[in-house]
């Protein structure tokens, strides 16, 4: 999916590793400007129509790996001669970590308004009514992907909760036989509980019980949170794909970048996470003018 997605946002994607960002910080040029760290592909697409690219330097933040990602964004905010730098902020998706109390705070890093950037632009109206006038049945499809999504996000919580490995996480399912087996529609939760145990036990786990899953869902009073908190992201693109009539026209890729392209720049300027970022432009020790208008 990457790869495709770099093609369709084109040649202006850039990285940034923590030692290169040290070494280009130390000129005159760059500490004039504000350095914004992302978490990836869509990420440095969509913000970049939000930030004014003669005040910023737009970059996907990368580890010791060479991988990007929220971990790759903190570990260069919270490294020490970071940390003292004044022109630099990281944006990086919300996820579960508020539900188990794993928040990192710091005061310039800047959450998602909803669980990630995809479930935070299909939260607006005006990004779905955009895309239903495009893609034929999208409000059916988006209705049912969204069951599939919150689902996918309690497996998702649940392993996060119990701390399994990160290969043995929720990721990887064969979504194709989700998405079009009808049979299942009313039992999505059952069906997906049961093949993350079959791929738990493949790999020489124990499979999780029921009982586990529903203490999970129990203690975190999943079922009182709103989808825009639980619902993945990632499941949700894959499902509104996969239901489509026509996935290879309306695949991931294309899908996220539609999400991003039907965002009104003043309806994303009303985010609580952009409404932070400028009280943070304009506060005591900035004088910045980052954002669009």
């Amino acid at each position: 999916m990457k790869k495709e997605l770099q093609k369709l946002i084109g040649a202006n994607f850039k990285t940034i590793s923590m030692s290169d960002f040290k070494l280009a910080n130390r000129t005159p040029q760059a500490r004039n400007r504000v350095w914004v760290l992302v978490e990836g592909y869509l990420d440095f697409y969509f913000y970049s129509k939000i930030f004014d690219e003669d005040e910023v330097y737009m970059r996907q933040a990368l580890n010791q790996n060479d991988k990007g990602g929220k971990q790759a964004v903190i570990n260069i905010l919270q490294d020490h001669e970071v940390s003292a730098y004044q022109n630099v902020i990281g944006i990086i998706d919300k996820d579960y970590e508020w539900l188990l109390h794993r928040n990192i705070t710091l005061p310039n890093l800047f959450e998602t308004d909803c669980k990630d950037l995809e479930i935070t632009l299909l939260n607006e109206p005006v990004v779905r009514q955009n895309i239903a006038a495009e893609i034929p049945d999208f409000d059916v499809h988006y209705n049912t992907a969204t069951t599939i999504a919150r689902y996918y996000g309690y497996l998702h919580i649940t392993t996060d909760f119990y701390s399994l490995p990160w290969n043995m996480r929720v990721k990887d399912f064969k979504w194709s036989g989700i998405c079009a087996n009808k049979q299942i529609q009313a039992g999505y939760q059952n069906h997906m509980f049961q093949m993350l145990n079959r791929k738990l036990l493949l790999k020489g786990y124990n499979a999780l019980s029921t009982i586990e899953y529903n203490n999970v869902v129990s203690t975190l009073q999943l079922d009182n949170q709103p989808d825009r908190q639980i619902c993945h992201g990632h499941a949700m693109i894959k499902a509104l794909s996969l239901l489509n009539p026509n996935p290879t026209i309306y695949d991931e890729d294309h899908l996220s970048v539609l999400l991003a392209d039907n965002c009104p720049l003043a309806v994303a300027l009303s985010w609580n996470c952009f409404q932070r970022i400028d009280a943070w432009q304009h506060s005591e020790s900035h004088n910045y003018n980052i954002l669009k208008q």
